[in-house]
């Protein structure tokens, strides 16, 4: 089985190196991530200017761009085979509701899905704590084989305690951020703003990655990006414009 790996925290993240360290066993496995921390890079993709790509070591390569260039260079670029499995992370930091869609760590999984790659996003929190890490990467060994047989993108969470409870499918849940703009100057007192805020406030209803985290559980929900319009708005517009014929 090819496996490769990739994160938005960076090549030198903790989360990757105990990612690969748990995953090694399953197959052959290729690092390609961020030169750099490129946290809630979302799915962006470096365009009108250079993309470097070295090899630090053996099957392992840094790239100055962002995650979703990663998964871009490995599959287009060719620089090695085809893998079997993606997975993006360990992320320091839980993707749950929302922040799907400001996440690097979640837009490099999806990246690899829309290319028909069986594809996994896993995060945790309390990263102060290595075991955590490598709690989670237990966790996400238990999955490997059926997400591989099932296909799809996935988003693994799993809680920073002591004793994860197990698995729990999960809905995407809901999470309201109390977002602050700061004012500041730097030290030749040119202004600027600091994007700050307080920890975010999670709705708690049943069955979301948001209450199952809450009770314990490793949160797993798979989810797509196609197929992304909304019905019921699309509905009504349609209604209003045949109404007033334009």
């Amino acid at each position: 089985m090819k496996i490769l790996l990739t994160n938005d925290d960076g090549l030198d993240s903790i989360g990757l190196e105990v990612l690969y360290d748990r995953v090694k066993e399953l197959g052959d496995v290729i690092i390609i991530a961020p030169e750099f921390e490129q946290s809630a890079s979302s799915h962006r993709i470096t365009l009108r200017r250079p993309v470097f790509v070295s090899q630090p070591r053996q099957n392992v390569y840094a790239v100055s761009g962002s995650p979703t260039d990663c998964i871009v260079l490995a599959l287009r670029a060719k620089l090695f085979e085809k893998p079997d499995l993606v997975i993006s992370g360990i992320n320091a930091g839980y993707n749950i509701g929302e922040d799907i869609l400001y996440s690097g760590t979640v837009a490099a999984a999806t990246e690899a899905s829309l290319s028909g790659i069986p594809s996994i996003a896993v995060s945790t929190i309390n990263t102060q704590k290595r075991k955590y890490y490598h709690q989670s990467a237990e966790i996400l060994k238990t999955i490997v084989d059926k997400v591989i047989s099932l296909g799809g993108l996935w988003n693994l969470n799993v809680p920073g305690v002591d004793h994860c409870k197990g698995i729990k499918l999960a809905h995407l849940g809901h999470r309201i951020y109390d977002s602050k703009v700061e004012p500041r100057y730097d030290p030749y007192q040119r202004s600027y703003y600091w994007l700050a805020g307080d920890r975010p406030l999670w709705i708690q209803k049943p069955d979301t990655d948001c209450q199952i985290l809450e009770q314990g559980y490793a949160s797993l929900t798979p989810f797509k990006f196609t197929n992304m319009e909304d019905k019921q708005l699309f509905g009504k517009m349609n209604k209003w414009l045949e109404q007033k014929k334009l």
